[in-house]
């Protein structure tokens, strides 16, 4: 069966327009000035605001850090011709690459909920993108009655307190994840992160 969106896409659309159905401008809006809000809070020095533009800019070199990946941050910006990447050198310094990375925010941590608050969330600092995540997710996929439940891991070895082990799993250290997906059209309409 093949996958259907909500709204089928143009011959002429991108991976971009793709990518931008789900990190819409609202959503760049609420990590511009969240990041913004950060850099003030904490007087960073050497900052200049950032913008929706920048912003973009940013996330692009971060997925093609992912594409193509090289051992350090700074190599992507060397003189050494075996190293560089032109294009995206070219799209930023990396004085402000790191800059903005530094000061990347999604949530104002003034207004986190302490540990012992009723309304304590280990996820604060990512939820805004989760919410707007899974309302795209569910606005986009073409539902049918015919749906499926499963829980899934993704691979993280670092340390966090939502962080599980599930030794019969082929990914057994990660994040555990809910998955809601629909058997007809094989579209993932929503992940939910299992909260502790």
């Amino acid at each position: 069966m093949k996958v259907v969106p909500r709204k089928p896409f143009l011959t002429s659309d991108t991976p971009v327009d793709f990518f931008m159905t789900f990190f819409d401008e609202e959503l760049f809006d609420i990590i511009v000035g969240e990041t913004n809000v950060y850099a003030h809070q904490n007087k960073l020095r050497n900052w200049s605001d950032t913008s929706y533009c920048e912003m973009t800019a940013f996330l692009a070199l971060l997925i093609g850090m992912i594409i193509h990946s090289l051992p350090r941050v700074e190599l992507y910006w060397s003189s050494d011709h075996l190293y560089r990447v032109q294009p995206m050198a070219d799209v930023m310094t990396v004085k402000r690459f790191k800059k903005i990375r530094q000061a990347f925010h999604l949530n104002d941590n003034a207004k986190a909920p302490k540990q012992n608050d009723m309304n304590f969330d280990k996820l604060y600092k990512v939820r805004p993108l989760l919410d707007k995540l899974n309302i795209q997710f569910q606005n986009e996929c073409v539902s049918t009655l015919s749906q499926s439940m499963d829980e899934a891991m993704i691979l993280f070895k670092g340390r966090h307190s939502i962080k599980q082990y599930m030794p019969l799993k082929p990914i057994k250290r990660g994040y555990k994840v809910w998955m809601r997906c629909d058997t007809k059209t094989a579209t993932l309409a929503e992940i939910i992160v299992k909260m502790l």
